[in-house]
């Protein structure tokens, strides 16, 4: 339980980081503004969660059969 919280917390930081910079105001080397932080932060959580998953699933396959 403490795993998933601590994942919830995370993911809830990379997301307020990824706004944040997403609401910056266009600048010089960025004429049409910062909107894609959000989708890379997007992006970068559901790798995440996927990578997770895939260890669990991994995990859970690997114990498949045993006494424990």
């Amino acid at each position: 339980m403490g795993w998933k919280s601590a994942g919830d917390v995370f993911a809830s930081g990379f997301v307020l980081l990824g706004l944040t910079l997403a609401a910056r105001p266009p600048d010089k080397n960025h004429p049409y503004g910062h909107g894609r932080a959000e989708t890379l932060t997007g992006l970068l959580i559901g790798l995440g969660l996927t990578a997770a998953g895939a260890l669990i699933s991994y995990d859970s396959l690997r114990r498949l059969g045993s006494r424990a």
